[in-house]
């Protein structure tokens, strides 16, 4: 069992929406899990991009509403984005990469978590800073 997990919004819709391995993956990861954690920011990301989903026409606005609350289950506990927002900006600064993504690689590194992410480029960086990878 893994301590602590945290999850980004790409693992987090292809766990809820994805039928595939990658999906099976996920929803492993996340249910071996004994805490799993995620910014606030969590939830925007979330929310954005099954909007996406729904704007396109993929699935209804219902449907996307209850993958939301799925996402928002999948939390045990939620940071507060202010809380790592200066460590997230200077990684930025370092890593040439999003603030927003950053903030999950420090909360990964404040909690002594593991990163669960599908963007391939945020994982490379996550290890690149010390930071176990899911992915």
């Amino acid at each position: 069992m893994t301590m602590t997990t945290v999850l980004d919004a790409s693992a987090a819709i292809t766990a809820v929406l994805g039928n595939s391995a990658q999906s099976e993956r996920m929803q492993g990861i996340i249910s071996s899990s004994r805490i799993v954690v995620a910014p606030t920011l969590y939830i925007t990301e979330t929310a954005n991009a099954l909007w996406k989903y729904a704007d396109a026409g993929h699935f209804s606005q219902a449907e996307m509403v209850l993958a939301l609350h799925r996402c928002e289950s999948l939390i045990t506990r939620f940071t507060q984005d202010e809380e790592v927002i200066n460590a997230a900006f200077i990684d930025a600064c370092s890593a040439k990469h999003p603030v927003y993504d950053m903030i999950y690689v420090s909360v990964a590194r404040d909690e002594a978590g593991t990163l669960c992410t599908l963007d391939s480029r945020l994982a490379k960086i996550a290890q690149s800073f010390g930071i176990p990878v899911f992915s």
